[in-house]
């Protein structure tokens, strides 16, 4: 954890950058590097979910019936990771979205003729003042796109997060 506590010390995306400049600029690379630069913040997550699991009373119960570690894990402890992974994802998923676009015009994702959001908004740059359409359609089209999943992962931590709907008020119609 002490390594992951390091990386996460970077910025995301500049961890990105640093790694899709030594593998060479592409698809494939710069997605790599966003699922690699990504992966301590899962990481830290799941610890302190667990962590904070394996002090329940339902997990001391189950190693006081003489369950094994490995049969706690698979049927106590995963099932509750699952639910924050999904609404964690979902949120996270407009963030790789903007990272991908952000190498693509630094010209470090896909590479054109291919076509991104990032390499038309790079396009878009150089005919800005006679055509700013070019460069605002693909820019609302990932503002759309990243909005849309976020409204999904706050649906999606509504619906699954029972504390969160506990707390909140409810309208009686008085």
């Amino acid at each position: 954890m002490r390594i992951i506590d390091a990386v996460v010390g970077f910025p995301m995306i500049l961890l990105a950058i640093i790694i899709v400049s030594m593998l060479g600029p592409s698809a494939t690379n710069a997605v790599l590097a966003i699922v690699i630069a990504g992966i301590p913040f899962y990481a830290r997550m799941n610890r302190g979910l667990v962590l904070q699991l394996r002090h329940r009373h339902f997990v001391q119960a189950s190693l006081g019936m003489g369950l094994s570690q490995r049969n706690i894990i698979r049927l106590h402890i995963l099932p509750h990771l699952v639910r924050p992974q999904i609404v964690y994802g979902t949120l996270d998923v407009g963030y790789k979205i903007l990272a991908m676009a952000s190498l693509s015009f630094l010209g470090l994702g896909t590479q054109p003729p291919t076509a991104d959001w990032g390499n038309l908004l790079a396009e878009g740059r150089d005919v800005l003042a006679q055509a700013p359409q070019v460069a605002t359609v693909p820019g609302i089209a990932i503002a759309l796109t990243v909005m849309s999943f976020n409204l999904i992962g706050d649906w999606l931590q509504d619906h699954f997060d029972p504390q969160y709907q506990s707390s909140l008020p409810i309208d009686k119609g008085d």
